[in-house]
């Protein structure tokens, strides 16, 4: 079904077809490139990191990557997989907020890593939280062995490739078993949904901890053979207009950022900035993992349109961990649908278009389902489908979906295993309400 069967034949024949090409920049400032990585230098280095690491760990040990955003962390990851060993992002220190420091806490007892890769400035201190019981190393500690040292592991389409641990949990997390047929699938059907290619550029800010910043904003454009420009989030949190000034320089097809991020552009990108911006190569700018707020999309839409933006870039969507990331799209020529719903019905559970006059409530739709999966909108209670005007559970099947959590097999069963009454199909439960619109998502 997929031309690739796990991350190592990406990586691979990326390597052998465009050896030159640039995979990754990374941005100190946002803006300028600070260091570079072609397709050949990945997989080189990734073999070479690949290798030092199976000297010390067994095939399927955990690693958590407690790494900020950088050419380390690529080449960490990729060197993970390389390995045959578990990737495990978790966001970076410092932070000595005590939920912070219970997360890890958390993590370390539910993945039981071998090793935490961290920044030499944060090791002794995470040494500490986690009482010694695991290794903490820096990426340089590892050292550079020859990449002929690296043994190729034995894996296939069915080994987990990372555990994503999800950010909305409550209590205990839970790591979903990303697979790498899960992760395959996803990363191609994104491909086809916007269009990536060689001929694009992708711009992310994001955490590479998280399902978006990672899958999307720099494995999506690294299996599509698109150079992807790297910055810290820090570096978009202190000064909004490096995003859109790293887009407009290098001419930048797609980027991925929630509601809040282009909202905080409409609020603080000054007109005489904006009048030196070109973002008319900006064919994707997906906005999801939070709810969309219509007015954010057009008063972006409206902004930005000064500097060359086309109101058809803007392009809400739907995803989450358990199904590895997107879940929906729009397409590239098509506006944002929003709707008018009335605010009376929509209490009731049900859905109605607002007469003019009538009080009303506003909802993006997140798009079409990705190809080869489906949605239904079920009743949370009883697993019957939905009628059509009535708001429901989503549930989730196809390719992408994670098929269980780590070491859960009670959340697992819940989660992952759901039946519609009347049907011997699995389905996912993505916990979150909406109804489908003309084909298109719309969660609530």
């Amino acid at each position: 079904m997929f031309s690739f069967e796990h991350w190592i034949d990406v990586l691979e024949a990326n390597a052998q077809h465009f050896p030159q090409r640039a995979a990754l920049h990374f941005l100190p400032d946002g803006v300028e490139i600070g260091e570079t990585l072609t397709f050949a230098q990945l997989h080189e280095q990734s073999r070479s990191l690949a290798a030092a690491l199976q000297a010390r760990y067994a095939p399927g040990d955990r690693v958590l990557l407690m790494l900020p955003s950088s050419l380390d962390y690529a080449r960490a990851f990729c060197a993970c997989l390389y390995a045959g060993l578990i990737a495990v992002p978790l966001f970076p220190p410092p932070s000595r907020k005590p939920r912070h420091l219970d997360r890890v806490r958390n993590v370390v007892v539910d993945a039981e890593p071998a090793l935490i890769l961290a920044p030499a400035d944060y090791c002794e201190g995470l040494l500490e939280l986690v009482e010694g019981r695991v290794e903490v190393l820096t990426v340089q500690d590892l050292g550079t062995p020859p990449a002929s040292q690296w043994q190729r592991p034995a894996i296939d389409g069915s080994t987990v490739a990372f555990l994503q641990y999800t950010s909305g949990s409550t209590g205990s997390p839970k790591g979903v078993e990303v697979r790498q047929r899960n992760l395959i699938a996803n990363v191609e059907l994104m491909r086809q949904a916007y269009g990536f290619d060689e001929h694009g550029a992708m711009v992310n800010w994001l955490p590479l901890y998280h399902d978006m910043g990672l899958i999307g904003g720099m494995l999506a454009p690294l299996y599509s053979g698109m150079p992807c420009y790297l910055m810290a989030s820090q570096t978009f949190v202190n000064a909004p207009s490096t995003w859109l000034q790293a887009l407009s320089r290098y001419r930048a097809t797609a980027s991925f950022a929630p509601n809040f991020a282009y909202a905080l552009c409409n609020r603080v990108v000054s007109d005489s900035l904006i009048a030196q911006l070109d973002l008319s190569a900006w064919k994707h700018a997906i906005n999801g993992a939070e709810p969309i707020h219509p007015g954010t999309l057009e008063a972006f839409a409206q902004r930005f349109a000064a500097c060359g933006l086309n109101p058809l870039a803007i392009s809400p969507g739907y995803g989450q961990a358990e199904a590895t990331l997107c879940v929906s799209a729009t397409p590239a020529d098509a506006l944002p649908v929003v709707l008018r719903l009335d605010k009376a019905v929509l209490e009731t559970g049900r859905v109605a278009l607002a007469a003019a006059d009538a009080a009303a409530v506003e909802f993006v739709a997140c798009g079409y389902p990705q190809a080869l999966h489906s949605i239904a909108i079920v009743d949370p209670q009883t697993f019957e489908r939905c009628a059509d005007d009535r708001i429901g559970e989503v549930w989730l099947k196809g390719p992408s979906n994670a098929e269980s959590y780590w070491k859960n097999p009670a959340a697992t069963r819940e989660a992952f295993e759901a039946r519609i009454v009347g049907s011997s199909e699995h389905y996912l439960r993505s916990g979150d309400l909406g109804f489908m619109h003309e084909g298109q998502v719309v969660i609530c």
